[in-house]
Parts: C-alpha cells; structure tokens; sequence
C-alpha cells in the first residue's frame, strides 16, 4: 500500500502479475491522452534555441496502458538542439505520443532507440517530463539524422532494460505490504522515499522501533516477501473519481492529504485487501 504522487505510470511500469505488490494510488490528474488529430503541430521546422522546453504540444502518455508496449509510431511536434560535436549530435524530441517511460516515482527512464524515416537510428539517452510534453533526449550520427517536426519516427523502448525497472519498482511497493504486514503499518514506520535502480534499489521508512524488532525485521520480510511472490497477483490500474478512489483506499485511510479534491487518481492494485 503506498500513496505516491511521483509515481505516475508505476501500472504501466510494474512488473507482471507473479511478482505481485500492493495498493497503491498515483496522484496525477493531468494525464491527457489526445487523438493524432488534436496532436497536429504547428510548426513545420525543428527549433535551433537550446534554452527552455516550450512545446506547446502536449504528449500522450502511452506506457499507463500497456507495460509491453514496446514499439510504436509516433510523430515529431518539437526538437531542440542540446549539443553539436564533431560528426555527433544531442538533442531532444517531443512526440504526440510515447512509449518511453520518464524517469519519476524512483524508477529511471526507459532506454531505446528512435528511428527517423532516413533511416536514422537515434540512441535514447534520457527521458523527462516536463509539465504535459515528454522530452526524450537523443544521441545522433550526424546533422542527416535530425529529424524536423511532423515526421514520423518509429519508437522502440529496450525490454531487457524496462522489465528490470519494472520488477525493481514492483518490489518496492512489495516491500511495503509486507512491512504492514510484519506489524509496522504507516503510522508507526512511514515510507518516506523509494529508489527502484539497479544500483540502488530501497525504501526509506522514518519511525522508531526496538533493537530488537529492528534485528529481526529482515528475517521476517523475506519470509513474507516470499509467500507474496509464492501466491501471486494481477496488476490493475484505474483512474477514478476523488469520491470513488477515497472508498477504494478506506482501509488505508483514503487518500492523502496532498491530494486534491477533484482531482481523477489512479488506482494501482498489486495484492488485494
């Protein structure tokens, strides 16, 4: 169970049902999927300025829907130069769509490549949201590959790399069922912040226990950490209503605070109640 405002595309990113998790609600109630034709962009070459992301186009966030969407065709509505070296090239696209998972909520961004109808291949470097456009900073050949704004360019994100993060992300939120369920729900052990890498993958609790409790908690984590992947699950995400999603979460105490009245947040099921 966890309310995480940050974690916006945590369903589309979790891993499949065996790794199982827990409830949670993502806390984002400006997700906007557009039609092609309502994404149709205005400009018709690529921006040279290499200060400010303005795109006036917002992007339809396709990886809430399906976590092994891996490719799709999507169209250019911004580039904006981020460096020119030699026979390279960095810079950022905005698309009317994406598949690419911005880095947010402790997970990092998906990896993959774009390709241009040149023939080009872009190397995905890095993936951001910035207000409603997702920036995808791209790695190029040469000034041949830049493509300009309402090209088709065909998305392809790396698996091996999103269902990694995708299971790092999951057991995260495992995690934090079983911590519940050792005993030591939110009142008592607060989860403050999560990281969901390779590298480095925790979840930071503030609280005080005993000395004691504190050197058996691992033992008992794994264990119930282990009868949870044991029994399975099935993901489900859905956004609802503020009134829908407060009955939803009444056995965590509805939603929090930070949450605004109003607002259409998303529902992510990993282990029922």
């Amino acid at each position: 169970r966890w309310f995480d405002a940050r974690s916006v595309s945590m369903a589309s990113s979790h891993a499949p049902a065996k790794d199982g998790a827990c409830r949670g609600v993502a806390a984002h109630s400006s997700r906007q999927h557009q039609s092609s034709s309502a994404n149709t962009p205005s400009v018709s070459s690529p921006s040279r300025s290499t200060s400010g992301l303005e795109c006036r186009v917002g992007t339809s966030l396709l990886y809430l829907d399906d976590t092994h969407m891996l490719t799709w065709n999507a169209t250019v509505t911004d580039v904006v130069v981020v460096a020119e070296e030699g026979m390279g090239s960095r810079f950022k696209l905005a698309l009317d769509a994406t598949i690419f998972y911005p880095a947010g909520g402790g997970q990092p961004c998906d990896t993959g490549t774009i390709a241009t109808k040149e023939g080009g291949r872009l190397q995905v470097r890095d993936v951001k949201k910035v207000g409603e456009v997702v920036w995808h900073e791209v790695e190029g050949d040469g000034a041949a590959e830049l493509p300009r704004a309402n090209d088709e360019v065909q998305l392809q994100v790396d698996e091996t790399t999103r269902m990694l993060h995708a299971r790092l992300h999951s057991a995260g939120h495992l995690l934090d069922v079983a911590m519940i369920r050792a005993g030591f729900p939110h009142d008592v052990l607060v989860p403050t912040k999560g990281l969901h890498t390779p590298s480095q993958a925790y979840v930071e609790y503030k609280g005080k226990i005993t000395p004691d409790e504190a050197s058996s908690l691992p033992a008992t984590l794994t264990s119930i950490l282990a009868e949870l992947v044991r029994s399975g699950g099935v993901v489900r995400a859905e956004e609802m209503s503020y009134d829908a999603a407060n009955v939803a979460c009444a056995s965590m105490g509805g939603l929090p605070g930070y949450i605004e009245k109003g607002a259409t947040p998303r529902i992510v099921t990993m282990v029922d109640d």
